[in-house]
């Protein structure tokens, strides 16, 4: 019996959700292999903890979270489309839950999307265009933090196990740096008059594989040029998102035994980590371990628990997926339509797979 088209792309999806699955899997094993031979991991577990610190994060971190579902709901409501608030929690902790435990291609922004464009007939490239909007500028402002706090800082004057290592990271900033400089001008550029009505961007829509991307993002930018108040404000909670669980992790730092690095210190390791974590794996889980193990190891004074970093992002961890629990509440209740929307994202992505 031959195999049709949409089945290859389902066996396709499969094998990738199971590679990523794996991947995370291996990426979290070899953190815990390097840290069994580390004698600093045991005491990290078993000596007194802070607790009202480690709360603390949980409460920031929730913020953070709540933040960035505020954050959509105005870039929703700019474009005058129905939608209320407490929708936008309702599919925000949702969106937050399936980024962590549904495999293939649908994840938290694609749920977002598709419930905002079933309420709006006719206007789904619109609402698509909001999640992909919310997305750039929580990159931008990453970048933005990290470049502000690499100034802030003085290098000379911070203690590092391995100095070479520090330089690593400088490097980073420096391309930190350069991706907000970049980000500056490509959105002066994309404001210049009569950029989003040249014939270039019809050919571009029409081009296998990147053509719906590229209407999506078109569509955004013809939206929010005149809206720029919005884009401040979104960048501003941006900055404050990516700030707050900055001082989440330095709760979490200071919860643990042992010494940590300074808050501004946090307020680059912290957005670098979860650039790393935006990778597509579920969650993020284990590449966000990784990162944020690597980059404490570099920027940790010779007395830090050489495995502090890793289990500062365990910890991290476990509050996240406590948070994702709110998720689990939202969709006990609606379990019918999450699983309606799911079905139709998958036929939306079929649909582009095809195109």
């Amino acid at each position: 019996m031959p195999v049709t088209q949409p089945q290859s792309r389902a066996v396709r999806r499969w094998i990738a959700a199971v590679l990523k699955v794996g991947l995370s899997g291996a990426l979290l094993a070899y953190l815990f292999s390097k840290a069994a031979g580390d004698d600093s991991f045991h005491q990290l577990r078993t000596q007194p903890k802070n607790w009202w610190l480690l709360a603390g994060a949980l409460g920031v971190t929730l913020a953070a979270v709540s933040t960035t579902i505020i954050r959509w709901f105005l870039l929703v409501r700019a474009v005058e489309l129905p939608f209320s608030l407490r929708e936008a929690f309702r599919l925000g902790f949702i969106g937050y839950l399936l980024n962590f435990f549904t495999l293939g291609i649908v994840g938290g922004d694609a749920i977002r999307a598709v419930f905002v464009a079933r309420q709006n007939p006719g206007r789904g490239a619109v609402a698509v265009a909001t999640v992909v909007v919310d997305r750039i500028f929580g990159l931008f402002s990453l970048f933005l933090l990290v470049s502000c706090a690499y100034f802030a800082i003085d290098w000379s004057n911070v203690e590092a196990r391995d100095p070479q290592g520090l330089q690593t990271i400088q490097t980073v900033c420096h391309i930190a740096i350069g991706c907000t400089l970049a980000g500056c001008v490509g959105f002066a550029v994309l404001l210049l008059p009569g950029f989003t009505t040249s014939p270039i961007w019809d050919t571009l829509a029409s081009t296998p594989k990147i053509g719906k991307t590229v209407t999506h993002l078109i569509d955004a930018v013809r939206m929010y040029r005149r809206r720029i108040h919005v884009l401040i404000i979104t960048v501003v909670m941006s900055l404050a998102v990516h700030g707050l669980l900055a001082l989440a992790i330095y709760l979490i730092a200071h919860g643990l035994p042992g010494q940590a690095p300074s808050f501004t210190t946090h307020l680059v390791v912290s957005p670098m980590a979860n650039a790393f974590g935006s990778v597509p794996l579920p969650g993020g889980l284990g590449a966000y371990e990784i990162a944020l193990d690597f980059l404490y190891r570099r920027v940790s004074p010779e007395s830090t628990a050489e495995s502090q970093g890793f289990v500062i992002a365990l910890t991290f961890r476990v509050i996240t997926l406590f948070i994702a629990t709110i998720g689990v509440a939202y969709y006990l209740v609606s379990r019918r339509e999450v699983k309606s929307l799911i079905q139709e994202a998958h036929r939306e992505a079929n649909v582009g797979e095809a195109t």
